[in-house]
Order: C-alpha cells, then sequence, then structure tokens
C-alpha cells in the first residue's frame, strides 16, 4: 500500500493467473478500497486465470468498477483444436472463455481478446475461422494479433520441437509498441525469435494472415467501418470472414484506397519475415512505432481521403449484398455507413454535424455490441455528431491522443447526441446514399 501512495503511476502485476487465488479478491478490494480514498493508483492492470471462472469475474469487475481497469484480457491463442493440442493449452475451455466474454458485456466492462499469428498447427483458415468465431461469441471491442515470438529456454525453442513442426524463425529487434528511436551509447538491442512459418501456415499463408489480421484491426476494431460491417453480417448473413477477405481482394483500378492499404498490409509482413522490426516507425508522426494498421489509419487522415476511402467501403460492400435483402436492411445499411464515416475521428474537424437518417442503425449497432436484442425499425433520427467536444488542430496531437492513447478500445469515434428535430444551428447531411 505504501509503494501505491507514492507512485503517482499505473500497476501492471506480473501473475498470468490472478484471479485463481482467494486473495486476488482481497487484494482487488484492498486496491479498489484505496483508489476510492486516495485517487491512486490510476490503474491497476492484471491478467486473467484462464478457467477459474468465478473469481476471475469477481476480482475484474471489483477492479473495473473502481475505474483501474482498462480492459479485461481474454486470452485464447488460438481457438484451434489441434493447435491447442500442439501447444499444451487443450485444457483451456472455450465455454469458460464464452461465460466471462458474456457476463463482461453486459456488466459494461469492455474487454479485448488474445490470439498469436505463427503456432503450429494453425492453418491460414482456422486462423481466420477463430477470428469469426471470436467476432460472433460478441467481442466487438479488440482483438490483438500476436506473432509467436520463442522466448528463450521456452519448450517451443528446443530443436526437437522446431524440427517437429517444421518452424521457421528469423530474428529481429524487439521495438515496444510506441516505442521512440532512442539511440544509447553501449546499448545492447534486445532481439526476438519471431516464426514465420510452420508445416500447417507456410510463409506465403502466414503473409496472408498476418495482412489480414491488420485490415481486421483497421476496418473493425479501429471502428472505420464496424457499423456497416456488423449490420451486413447480421442482415445479410454474410460471415465475418467473408467480409474481411474481400477487402483483401479489391481491383487496383476501382478501388486504388483500399488495394493500397492492402498492399501496405503486404509489404509489411513482407518485411517482417525480412527481419524488420514489427511496427512502422514515423518520424513524423510523433517519432514512434506505430502498429500498421493504426499507421494507415494515420495515413488517410492527413491525406484528407476519407470521403473517397468511404465511397469506396460502400461499392464494396454493395457487392456483398443479395438481391433478395429486404429494403428496411438496406435502408439500415446505408444509414450505418454514413453515420460511421461521420463518426470516426479526424484531425482539423471543429464544427458539430447532423445526419438525418431513416431507420434506427446505430441503436442496432449499439444493442449487438452490448449483447443486446432490438428491432430494427424505420424511424426518421437526427443524430448530431460532436466533433467540436474533441476538436484537434494539430496533426500531432491528435495522433498521440486519438489514435495512440485510444489503441487498446480502438476508441476513435465521436460522441453522438438524437434530436427529434432538424438542428438549426449545425449543417445537416440529409438521408440517402453515402
Amino acid at each position: 500500500e505504501h509503494l501505491i501512495l507514492q507512485s503517482a503511476f499505473p500497476f501492471f502485476v506480473c501473475d498470468a493467473n490472478f484471479g485463481s487465488q482467494k486473495r486476488d479478491i482481497e487484494i482487488s478490494s484492498r486496491v479498489a478500497k484505496l483508489r476510492s480514498e486516495t485517487g491512486y493508483p490510476q490503474g491497476f492492470s492484471v491478467q486473467s486465470t484462464k478457467n477459474a471462472t468465478e473469481r476471475a469475474y469477481i476480482t475484474q469487475k471489483i477492479l473495473a468498477d473502481a475505474g483501474l481497469n482498462k480492459g479485461v484480457a481474454l486470452s485464447m491463442q488460438s481457438l484451434d483444436a489441434k493447435t491447442l493440442e500442439h501447444i499444451k493449452r487443450d485444457n483451456i475451455s472455450l465455454d469458460t472463455y464464452l461465460e466471462l466474454s458474456n457476463r463482461f458485456t453486459k456488466d459494461k466492462v469492455e474487454t479485448y481478446s488474445d490470439l498469436i499469428l505463427g503456432l503450429p498447427g494453425e492453418t491460414y483458415d482456422s486462423y481466420l475461422n477463430g477470428i469469426d468465431t471470436l467476432i460472433n461469441s460478441g467481442q466487438h471491442n479488440r482483438i490483438q494479433f500476436n506473432n509467436l515470438s520463442i522466448l528463450p529456454n521456452a519448450e517451443m525453442g528446443d530443436p526437437d520441437y522446431l524440427a517437429k513442426y517444421e518452424m521457421v524463425t528469423v530474428q529481429s529487434e524487439i521495438i515496444n509498441i510506441h516505442g521512440s528511436k532512442v539511440e544509447v551509447e553501449d546499448d545492447v538491442p534486445e532481439i526476438q525469435e519471431v516464426v514465420i512459418s510452420t508445416y500447417s501456415m507456410g510463409e506465403k499463408d502466414w503473409r496472408r494472415a498476418r495482412a489480414i489480421s491488420w485490415m481486421i484491426a483497421f476496418l473493425y476494431f479501429n471502428k472505420l467501418v464496424q457499423m456497416p460491417l456488423l449490420l451486413v453480417h447480421e442482415l445479410a448473413k454474410v460471415s465475418y470472414k467473408n467480409l474481411f477477405e474481400m477487402f483483401m481482394t479489391t481491383d487496383d483500378d476501382r478501388f486504388p484506397i483500399l488495394s493500397g492499404i492492402r498492399d501496405f498490409f503486404h509489404e509489411e509482413a513482407l518485411a517482417i519475415q525480412s527481419g524488420r522490426v514489427e511496427y512502422k516507425y514515423s518520424d513524423e508522426w510523433l517519432g514512434v512505432y506505430w502498429p500498421a494498421d493504426e499507421y494507415a489509419y494515420i495515413q488517410l487522415a492527413e491525406r484528407r481521403q476519407m470521403n473517397e476511402f468511404y465511397s469506396e467501403v460502400e461499392e464494396v460492400l454493395r457487392s456483398l449484398l443479395p438481391d433478395s435483402l429486404d429494403a428496411m436492411s438496406m435502408q439500415a445499411i446505408n444509414d450505418a455507413l454514413r453515420v460511421n464515416s461521420l463518426l470516426i475521428s479526424q484531425p482539423y474537424l471543429q464544427e458539430d454535424i447532423g445526419i438525418e437518417v431513416k431507420t434506427n442503425a446505430l441503436e442496432f449497432w449499439q444493442a449487438k455490441r452490448a449483447g443486446e436484442e432490438i428491432r430494427l425499425k424505420y424511424q426518421t433520427i437526427f443524430h448530431r455528431i460532436l466533433r467540436s467536444q474533441r476538436y484537434y488542430s494539430d496533426l500531432q496531437a491528435w495522433c498521440r491522443e486519438i489514435v495512440w492513447w485510444g489503441n487498446k478500445k480502438g476508441a476513435y469515434l465521436y460522441s453522438v447526441e438524437d434530436e427529434p428535430q432538424p438542428m438549426a444551428d449545425i449543417s445537416i447531411e440529409l438521408a440517402g446514399h453515402y
């Protein structure tokens, strides 16, 4: 307690199974009490135990209610049975994960999941199927796609293990996400062994999986297109896997922006296989290393290409919709795309803006994210997008406070209010195609 009260920094608890012991509930309660009485600590991040459902839930709920936990980690690594057997993790219950995920969602406690790319036994298809399953189970906040690296003295690093599963590795320097280039005299860089190929996922498929992981993070978990993607899935019954793969096969001439983003992700995947660090450095944007999906988002905003980007997205989504889709669902998907395009944060946008829609698409999306069921219906609504509350005239400040600090939650959306009638004080986008 003395250490907590003397520190203004958040705490990270290095216990991979916090919540497995009775004492962990007591520790969480005491830390929450300290936070209530003193305002400290600012954060108390823990790694949840994998199978002790009730204790894990109680400890995380205590910390979340106290404002200490910025997101509950529900780590899966893989959802493929063969892969989990290979890595001796088949004792981890998917049912436990789903139960915890559903309980946290109902209590409005945000969670995020971990998947590891390059595990032996995982194929490109099983990897994508796992992502599809996680989103379908209610994970709309964040999946963290981690590259498999072999830790020193780990069983996976044994030469016999590597040979058995035909694991190919490449050495690269360890760089922290959003880390800066700091050169220290006599510094010795840390090196990691990144797995870039296995018997079940060759180098080409690894690059495909790495590239589509960034595309999924960019489109869905960064919230740039989450609203219409979720509605297309729910209303047109298109799988998330098929939705995401469509964005990886766009025609270069018809979709220059989307194709450029896709090609950038493939280039970054190839660079990692060649031994380059896992993140993309930008001297121009804060002088830090960015995940490729965030880099693409910043680039879109800086080049002021958002309108062209959403026009291309609309055309891709329309190509996926069946002719049999009813008119209300078509209208709702159109409304969702238009609202999402105005909700996504951009620098230099100062004025609030309104939009008239013909369905409750926004409410439908919010309910699905919360694990609730509501009826889609025709309803004329005027949404006020509150851009003025998060106005940035400086690109660097926007990069830091929106993209960087909002990383875990993908908190890149403006707030929105509903009005019973058009607002006289702001401009209104009328109903119609984007």
